[in-house]
């Protein structure tokens, strides 16, 4: 490992004169021992008999130096205070400063210590495990300068698993620890590499018309998992900005499912945002997504008070989602184009019509992105501290066009069947074009989930309920139902269809 220097090291400790040495470097304790235990093994391979102390900056009072070798190991603002307080240091000690350590070097000094970790468990440890768990602990469980110390804690805990069962050390047992650790399901952690192409598909085969957020979310995330960028804060700081019922708070939500295995990992945070409550939470569920709603709701000062506190180690590992209708309109009016309304007794040729241009079209392949931040942004800084909005990522989320919403309704209405199948034990179909119906009556009304929600309880949970009281009276009823247009395409019916008889 070139890192370590070795050959200066030796050199060094060979002179007569200043052979002691002043390590610098910026390693964590734990790593410290190992790299001197390392220093140690490879001085004991030359002719040379060195007799060395070994000691850390606070350790030094003033020893005798000249008889032993000494060798003090430490970071550069401890080294730097310590020759401070004695500058007569340099006139008897060489300094040497180590490398940065790569994920290699922190690697292969993990795999050092693996022999005794073995004597100690009496246990076989693999390379295998050995570097799954670095993986994981450089994935999971902090920044790059507590990896190593991670990754150790990993394979001690599984080591001591191993005992106990196998007396080899898996990586289902490393992965087991983290999980544990975690409380990140084992399924979750088998693949520990965020891949920002299946997480965007994952997201798209639940959230619809948002593919542009979607882009923009995963793009983020991939850098924050890569950890180009060092980030004290959360993981990833996010603003969705846009209209009521656009699924700002549904694809939190599901962030949290992909990323973290388990619905307890969504955490909703109420209005009262005591910093306290939230700590703790954080502290039982480290790694989780929290999603604050309508922020433009909350004073300035108590979103600057979030900002510092999401800057300590608790939220380390968290996702902040965060959500406003601020310049919801300036988003709309740039992402659709509206033609003459409807009248309803158009409804029915636009419904069966498969031809005809939709009356409401969100062209989300030619928007800009840019474009929609440069109108907004003047917006949320008129009414959000700059200071605050430093630090998220803005996400703009569009007016559901029509694909969206008729994926959004079909959705609606197989969960809707199931339910009335498990109440009624009746067999619910739908036409087709009652997706369509809903959709066009939604693209009218608001272009978002709370219009479906409306017109699926106006129209189809009526329909329904009338057909079902008629049936609950008469028991020889059949028990298949058919939701369907009138015949004059301004509303629905429910039908019972006829049993076949054999």
């Amino acid at each position: 490992m070139h890192f370590l220097k070795t050959q200066l090291v030796i050199d060094a400790l060979s002179r007569y004169i200043q052979h002691h040495i002043i390590l610098i470097g910026t390693t964590s304790r734990k790593m410290n021992e190992v790299i001197l235990a390392l220093i140690t093994s490879q001085l004991a391979a030359t002719p040379f008999d060195f007799n060395i102390k070994y000691l850390y900056s606070e350790q030094y009072t003033g020893q005798d130096i000249r008889h032993d070798h000494l060798v003090i190991l430490d970071t550069p603002i401890r080294i730097q205070h310590l020759l401070q307080q004695s500058p007569h240091l340099l006139d008897d000690f060489c300094i040497i400063e180590l490398d940065s350590l790569t994920t290699e070097d922190s690697l292969q000094l993990l795999k050092s210590t693996r022999h005794e970790l073995e004597r100690y468990h009496q246990v076989l440890i693999t390379e295998e495990s050995i570097e799954y768990a670095h993986a994981l602990a450089h994935h999971y469980l902090g920044n790059d300068k507590i990896d190593f110390d991670n990754a150790l804690a990993i394979i001690d805990s599984a080591a001591a698993r191993a005992k106990k069962l196998t007396a080899t050390v898996t990586n289902y047992l490393v992965a087991e620890v983290v999980s544990d650790w975690t409380q990140i399901p084992l399924t979750h952690l088998q693949s520990n590499k965020f891949k920002a192409v299946q997480f965007a598909q994952e997201l798209q085969r639940h959230i619809h018309g948002q593919e542009i957020a979607i882009s923009m979310i995963s793009d983020i995330l991939q850098r924050a998992y890569l950890k180009l960028i060092e980030n004290p804060g959360p993981l990833a700081n996010f603003l969705l900005v846009g209209a009521t019922g656009t699924q700002k708070s549904e694809i939190a939500c599901q962030i949290a499912k992909e990323l973290f295995g388990h619905e307890h990992a969504f955490i909703r945070v109420n209005s009262s945002y005591d910093s306290k409550a939230l700590i703790d939470a954080v502290k039982k569920i480290p790694y989780a997504v929290l999603l604050f709603e309508n922020i433009e709701k909350i004073p300035n000062n108590i979103l600057l008070t979030l900002a510092e506190l999401f800057s300590t180690a608790y939220f380390h590992h968290t996702i902040v989602i965060m959500t406003t209708t601020l310049s919801s309109d300036l988003i709309t009016s740039i992402s659709t184009k509206k033609t003459a309304s409807a009248s309803p007794m158009d409804l029915i040729e636009l419904i069966l019509n498969k031809n005809i241009n939709n009356p409401v079209i969100n062209d989300s392949s030619s928007i800009s992105t840019h474009e929609i931040l440069e109108k907004i942004m003047p917006v949320l800084t008129q009414h959000l501290p700059n200071q605050f909005l430093h630090s998220l990522h803005v996400i703009p989320f569009l007016p559901l066009d029509q694909t969206a919403l008729e994926q959004i309704i079909h959705e609606k209405l197989l969960a809707f069947t199931k339910r009335i199948h498990a109440l009624f034990d009746i067999e619910l179909t739908y036409a087709r074009e009652i997706i369509k119906f809903i959709a066009l009556y939604a693209l009218r009304d608001g272009h978002n989930t709370d219009s479906i929600d409306k017109l699926f309880d106006h129209y189809i949970a009526t329909a329904v309920a009338n057909e079902l009281v008629l049936r609950l009276e008469n028991k020889n009823s059949p028990k298949r139902l058919l939701l369907q247009l009138h015949e004059l395409g301004q509303s629905l019916c429910c039908v019972s269809i006829p049993e076949v008889s054999s």
